[in-house]
């Protein structure tokens, strides 16, 4: 896991880089969310 880590995340520590995918998580899944009511409805 550590060498897909795109030279961006690098250094950053573990910490930033589980926020910035728990952000990215939490966004994608507010999204799915949208569309899923948007074509139910």
């Amino acid at each position: 896991m550590q060498n897909r880590v795109p030279g961006f995340f690098r250094g950053k520590g573990a910490f930033s880089l589980r926020h910035r995918l728990a952000l990215l998580a939490a966004l994608f899944f507010l999204g799915w969310l949208v569309v899923e009511v948007a074509v139910s409805s």
